[in-house]
């Protein structure tokens, strides 16, 4: 079967191998295809909680020394199938430095956001003759599987500096993109790119109530609004990779506020004497929110929680957008009224300041 892309480039599927072919230039054109630039199979693993181990077997062993410029990029979705790919997990071999911002030099492995071109994340990398073990925090690819893996080739002598053309080989692994055209995105370039947040830490949507219902994952904590009544903490923790910084998703008086703070007893998640602040809530009586994780245009760690407000009928009537930086420890606020096409700011300085969140507890108060 074959499927055709507006770029010129076609896939044809056997199973779920792909062969990647180029009208444009090919590494087949530019010398003799190694076959330790071709895919032979890919599994994903989990080898302990939070982890995502991506096996890459090519049909050749991998010399040492080789100074050719090769790229092994598996793309991933980390807003679901749905979605375009956002994420690139990859390993550049030989003589060839990724164009990410930091670069991603050869012989090593990263994580990349595709749209603004930022290397977010580390990744370790072994190579083992025909075999490629990269493995990272599962939290880069909200545990996602990659949709498709590709490989680009030039060999040693060649003058080209960009192997974005220069495709060598595919391999679909998610069968959700059996069924469409899919076009591998360029290498990098950050200009005039928007700030992104590709990792998402709830979906937009009803997918908890405060109090939660029966059979939600919900934990009575102790009372965070000050109202006497126990409150709730919900299974959405996730820790800011490379900081300590961590964040936790709490109910509190038919609310739902995030929380932001330290994990001191390496629990894995974010207690109420662990709060420093709250960076997001659900302020609407009827009400849906979705936040995400990423990096902004400076390359700083930014969390982004939006939630929505709505008439009856699911219409929506307004929405407050919270966007917090870690390194900076800032919060500003932002509210729509057209649907997100607009939005006037209402606060910008530290959590602790903002005047719907004073009257919250967090370590530094006394419960």
């Amino acid at each position: 079967m074959l499927f055709l892309t507006s770029r010129g480039f076609a896939f044809l599927v056997v199973g779920c191998f792909v062969i990647c072919l180029s009208q444009g230039p090919s590494a087949a054109q530019t010398g003799t295809m190694p076959d330790f630039a071709r895919i032979g199979d890919i599994t994903t693993s989990s080898p302990q909680p939070g982890v995502t181990k991506l096996t890459i077997t090519t049909l050749g062993p991998i010399p040492s020394g080789d100074q050719s410029k090769l790229t092994f990029e598996a793309y991933f979705s980390s807003l679901g199938p749905d979605y375009p790919s956002d994420t690139a997990v990859l390993f550049s071999h030989g003589s060839y430095t990724y164009p990410s911002d930091p670069a991603i030099a050869p012989g090593t492995a990263g994580v990349v956001d595709i749209p603004g071109g930022f290397a977010f994340g580390d990744a370790d990398v072994v190579v083992d003759g025909s075999t490629i073990t990269i493995t990272f925090a599962s939290v880069f690819v909200n545990d996602m599987l990659p949709n498709y893996v590709v490989t680009r080739f030039l060999p040693a002598d060649s003058a080209e500096s960009d192997l974005t053309p220069y495709l060598a080989d595919c391999f679909i692994v998610s069968s959700d993109y059996l069924s469409r055209s899919t076009i591998p995105p360029a290498h990098p370039s950050r200009a005039n790119n928007p700030p992104t947040y590709p990792r998402l830490i709830i979906y937009r949507g009803f997918e908890f109530n405060s109090p939660p219902k029966w059979g939600e994952r919900g934990n009575q904590v102790a009372d965070i609004n000050g109202d006497g009544n126990p409150d709730w903490q919900y299974p959405v923790n996730h820790t800011i990779p490379g900081t300590e910084v961590t964040i936790g998703l709490f109910g509190a008086g038919g609310c739902f506020y995030l929380g932001v703070g330290i994990d001191q007893d390496g629990d894995d998640h974010l207690d109420t004497n662990e709060i420093t602040g709250y960076i997001g809530m659900c302020q609407y009586i009827i009400g849906g929110n979705g936040g995400a994780i990423g990096v902004n245009q400076n390359g700083q760690w930014t969390i982004v929680w939006e939630n929505y407000g709505y008439y009856l009928f699911g219409i929506e009537k307004e929405r407050t957008r919270y966007e917090y930086i870690v390194a900076t420890d800032t919060l500003t606020v932002l509210v729509s009224t057209d649907g997100g096409n607009t939005y006037t700011q209402t606060f910008s300085g530290k959590p602790t300041k903002y005047p719907k969140f004073t009257s919250l507890v967090t370590s530094g108060t006394t419960q």
